[in-house]
């Protein structure tokens, strides 16, 4: 079996009504994708 490089794709979705009524959710939301997006890169893997 021949390594052939991997191409992941993410993304998050959020409502943007529900920033201006909770401070830092926006932030924190992509705080959490890009954790996961560090986790999936590596060697061989784009995200």
């Amino acid at each position: 079996m021949k390594n052939t490089p991997v191409r992941v794709g993410l993304f998050g979705i959020g409502l943007d009504t529900y920033w201006p009524q909770f401070a830092g959710l926006k932030e924190r939301l992509e705080g959490y994708l890009g954790e996961v997006s560090a986790k999936l890169d590596r060697p061989g893997a784009s995200v």
